[in-house]
């Protein structure tokens, strides 16, 4: 609440008393001079002054805490829970540094990016070359046969599906006759059930002088192609005679 009483206004400023005075006091007989005095009342007023100036109300400091020495105030609020936070931080916590190594399994594998085992790389690395096979290949049929594997294989295939070499009893159906009286087409059926077996054809250049025949060979159903049909450039020599078929 503000002050009520008046202040008591003396602005003379008057003389300080030696310190002797003001030690020992007043004693009878001694008349002070009105310097003193002047002195006495302005150091009173302007003592009172300064106290109403700088005095503050009491319900302003309700509120107010006391200033502890190492703190200091500020604007924001900082509540109980903030400071629990903040001491479980690990000292250090916020001083990030980047892995040198990150674990596999943080990568996520799509169609394009994925990773390869030692056992995968290791079975690819033992996977044999085309040329690599061809050669071993080659050495195994011997010197002058230089066969493809799929030429090979193609050569099993119809080996396997030439069921007159496996006496199995098949029929020979010859047709389509030219004016020299050749049968362009042969084929072998089987005599069980009439399926085709194998079938030859004759092609390219003019009769008698064909120069391609083409044989292809079927599964059991008579109808699958069985392999890569084969192939053969027929040869003649001057008198029309068939000599070569390879």
């Amino acid at each position: 609440m503000a002050f009520t009483q008046k202040l008591p206004v003396w602005l003379a400023p008057g003389v300080e008393p030696p310190e002797i005075l003001k030690n020992e006091g007043w004693k009878a007989g001694i008349k002070p001079p009105d310097a003193y005095f002047n002195y006495l009342q302005n150091t009173a007023y302007l003592a009172l002054k300064e106290l109403q100036e700088k005095a503050v109300e009491a319900s302003a400091l309700a509120g107010k805490v006391d200033k502890e020495p190492g703190k200091g105030l500020s604007s924001a609020d900082f509540t109980t829970a903030e400071k629990a936070k903040l001491a479980g931080i690990q000292a250090g916590a916020t001083n990030y540094q980047h892995p040198a190594t990150h674990p596999a399994t943080m990568i996520t594998e799509d169609a394009t990016h994925r990773f390869v085992t030692d056992a995968e790389k290791t079975n690819w690395n033992g996977k044999e070359t085309p040329a690599g096979a061809q050669e071993k290949v080659n050495a195994l049929a011997g010197p002058g046969n230089t066969k493809t594997v799929k030429q090979l294989d193609n050569a099993l295939a119809t080996h396997s599906a030439d069921e007159a070499l496996h006496n199995i009893p098949v029929k020979t159906i010859k047709s389509n006759i030219d004016e020299n009286y050749i049968f362009t087409t042969v084929e072998h059926r089987r005599k069980s059930d009439n399926t085709l077996v194998r079938k030859s054809v004759l092609s390219g250049g003019e009769s008698p002088q064909y120069t391609t025949r083409t044989i292809t060979q079927y599964a059991a159903d008579g109808v699958t192609v069985v392999g890569t049909p084969s192939i053969y450039t027929l040869s003649y020599n001057d008198d029309g005679i068939l000599t070569s078929e390879v």
